[in-house]
């Protein structure tokens, strides 16, 4: 008998996001508190990023950011922008987050400018005070001659100035 899994998939990530969703915010020991500088490097398929998180808050995160990215046949593009983030403390050492990103673009080959605006939420895994690993989802409209959506997933280190 063949289980589906798109059927007992999405019930099971519902019913994950209902949870985290409602769960308490806690301050934990390993989570940045207000004040905390950190620097993070993100990788995706063709493009990397340096950001500067800030925390303004215990729940709420700043970051700036530069990169770049690059798009076949098309050459490499230099990024920078900004990226805040709403955190949600689960646990002692996991932090979800919802956020936003504005991105500038600029294509190296003929200097043209390109806007990102993004959405994204993952999650944030404390393996100390100072250090952490973590996923993303991210769901981008670009926009310029081609206006484009598309979808993407990142990983990222942070180390926290404490």
């Amino acid at each position: 008998m063949k289980i589906n899994y798109i059927k007992t998939t999405i019930p099971f990530l519902l019913l994950s996001f209902l949870i985290l969703g409602t769960a308490q915010t806690v301050h934990s020991q390993n989570v940045p508190g207000e004040g905390t500088l950190g620097i993070q490097a993100s990788i995706q398929s063709g493009q990397s990023d340096l950001l500067f998180p800030y925390r303004l808050s215990s729940d709420l995160s700043i970051a700036p950011l530069i990169g770049f990215d690059s798009i076949e046949d098309m050459g490499t593009n230099f990024r920078i922008g900004v990226k805040p983030q709403f955190f949600r403390d689960i646990g002692s050492d996991f932090a979800t987050y919802i956020g936003g990103l504005g991105i500038v673009r600029i294509d190296s080959n003929d200097s043209d400018t390109s806007f990102l605006l993004g959405f994204n939420g993952g999650g944030e895994y404390y393996l100390s005070s100072r250090f952490s690993i973590g996923v993303e989802g991210q769901i981008n409209l670009t926009i310029d001659d081609r206006n484009a959506i598309g979808t993407g997933a990142a990983v990222a280190a942070t180390y926290y100035f404490n």
